[in-house]
């Protein structure tokens, strides 16, 4: 499987704060594609779980799309080269599985 929106067109990438969803164009893209309470939460727990560990929240959600039970494939747009290689340093990290339930979780 090919993930096309890995990153939810930046929701979970640092272009996105949920606590200003009409800041851009791009913004208002994402709140309205991804902006529901429910992922709200998701995004706060991915974040707090990606600081705790010295990663970015990318690379958690790259880690989560990659360690589903069936081969995946993510593509990703990167505006930089460090953004490039934050993105592919996302192959080597390994979630728990209870992270990777609570990133399921709908709250």
């Amino acid at each position: 499987v090919f993930v096309g929106a890995s990153l939810a067109f930046g929701f979970f990438a640092d272009a996105y704060d949920p606590w200003a969803p009409r800041a851009s164009f791009r913004s208002r893209r994402i709140a309205r594609c991804f902006g529901s309470g429910a992922n709200h939460a998701r995004l706060a727990r991915v974040r707090e779980y990606a600081r705790e560990r010295g990663l970015s929240a990318a690379q958690v959600a790259l880690a989560f799309c990659l360690t589903q039970s069936f081969p995946t494939h993510c593509i990703v747009g990167c505006s930089s080269r460090a953004k490039l290689a934050d993105c592919v340093a996302a192959g080597e990290v390994r979630l728990e599985p209870d992270a990777v339930a609570s990133f399921l979780r709908e709250e």
